[in-house]
């Protein structure tokens, strides 16, 4: 659907519980069909992700992507949008 429309996009964000970082990047990765994805609890699944990948080598990659994710804004905190709506 955003490759068929014309003129200024606007901003296209899936709210998820998802705790696994590759389906999160599956969704928000940079395809650009979504811009971002908002996360419900973004702070415990971080601290999850880092307790379960920090030392174990097999798991690096999966937290080199959560990291990416989080560092190129493509994976927000819930409360984000939260703040955001309270603006408009």
């Amino acid at each position: 659907m955003a490759a068929l429309r014309r003129g200024r996009m606007p901003h296209f964000a899936v709210v998820t519980m998802e705790p696994r970082p590759y389906m999160l990047n599956l969704l928000g990765g940079g395809s650009g069909e979504v811009d971002c994805v908002y996360h419900l609890d973004l702070p415990a699944l971080t601290a999850a992700i880092e307790e379960t990948c920090v030392g174990n080598p097999r798991r690096r990659a999966t937290l080199e992507t959560f990291k990416r994710l989080v560092a190129q804004r493509r994976l927000r905190d819930w409360d984000e949008l939260v703040e955001y709506a309270g603006t408009l």
